[in-house]
C-alpha cells in the first residue's frame, strides 16, 4: 500500500490557513513534512503524518460548518485571499500588523472590514447549523 503525501496547499485547505501557516507548523515541528527534492523544494505532508496532527491539534480544527459556496465563499476567494497570499501572513496575523502599521491599513484598506463581514457570516451560518443539529 502506498502512502499518500499532501501539499501545503491541501493541509491548509483542509484547516482553512493559509499555506504560511502550515510552513510555520512545518518548522515549529507541529506537523511533519518532507522535501522530497531536497532543501528548498516544495514540502509533502505524509498522510500518517497529518492523522497525527489531526488527532493531537486541540487549537486547529477544521470549521465546524464548511464554507462550500454562497457570498460569504466568494468574498473570501476575491477579497481576502488574494491579500493573505500577498502577505504571505494569516488574517489573525495581518490585523495585528495593521494594528500598528499605517502602510499596512493604506495598502489593504480593506481587509479589516471584509474579514470581519467574512467572520460574521460564518458565525452566523455555524450557528444555523448547530440550531439544525440540534433540533
Amino acid at each position: 500500500m502506498t502512502q499518500r503525501y499532501y501539499t501545503v496547499a491541501e493541509v491548509a485547505e483542509e484547516f482553512a490557513v493559509t499555506e504560511g501557516a502550515v510552513r510555520d507548523w512545518i518548522t515549529k515541528r507541529k506537523i511533519m513534512a518532507i522535501q522530497p527534492g531536497g532543501a528548498g523544494c516544495a514540502y509533502r505532508i505524509p498522510d500518517a503524518a497529518l492523522k497525527v496532527f489531526r488527532d493531537r491539534s486541540a487549537s486547529v480544527r477544521r470549521p465546524a460548518a464548511p464554507v462550500r459556496s454562497g457570498p460569504q465563499l466568494d468574498l473570501y476567494e476575491e477579497r481576502i485571499v488574494p491579500v493573505l497570499r500577498a502577505t504571505g501572513l494569516s488574517a489573525d496575523e495581518l490585523l495585528r500588523r495593521m494594528a500598528t502599521d499605517s502602510a499596512l491599513v493604506a495598502r489593504y484598506p480593506s481587509f479589516a472590514t471584509d474579514y470581519t463581514a467574512f467572520v460574521q457570516a460564518a458565525v452566523r451560518a455555524t450557528a444555523t447549523v448547530s440550531r439544525e443539529a440540534s433540533a
